[in-house]
């Protein structure tokens, strides 16, 4: 099923820039490879490991790329880019899987967490100098403080009225 969010992406993103017309098996992809990385973060976030058939699964993504590297200079710099072969709904597949993998072998991946908000959900990479953030952004963090402050005086006036 297509989500209202998922249906902007694909009109904006693939249609607007070019990428190629909307194509239902790849989109199916598209949306496997966000369940399964959806997955391998939540094994992450609660066993801070990810089992060797997802690193499976991540290597035949990795090994169905098809792409090559282009050097570029920009002023006084030098910048290796990688580029997918394929101009299609493939390209972004591999940028979001070769994003995954460069995140969890060049980061430490104990900061690597899921929004503690449960009507959020989203995957947050934890920057704070003492690791304890538990929220994605200032929005949910304000939102579950409210919440948590509420339930304690809602509790506290039942006991006072009681």
């Amino acid at each position: 099923m297509i989500t209202g969010f998922f249906f902007i992406f694909i009109v904006k993103y693939i249609l607007d820039t070019g990428l190629g017309t909307f194509d239902r098996k790849l989109t199916d992809k598209l949306l496997e490879l966000r369940d399964f990385l959806s997955h391998a973060v939540n094994d992450l976030c609660t066993k801070n490991t990810i089992c060797q058939k997802d690193i499976d699964e991540m290597n035949k993504y990795l090994a169905s790329l098809s792409f090559c590297k282009v050097l570029k200079k920009e002023e006084e710099r030098y910048i290796l880019n990688i580029i997918p072969d394929k101009s299609n709904l493939n390209q972004i597949i591999s940028k979001v899987i070769l994003s995954f993998v460069e995140m969890i072998t060049n980061y430490d991946i104990k900061r690597i967490k899921i929004c503690k908000n449960p009507e959020c959900g989203w995957i947050f990479y934890d920057e704070s100098r003492n690791h304890t953030r538990k929220w994605c952004d200032n929005t949910c963090a304000s939102l579950m403080k409210v919440r948590k402050f509420r339930k304690r005086h809602t509790i506290k006036k039942a006991s006072n009225s009681g």
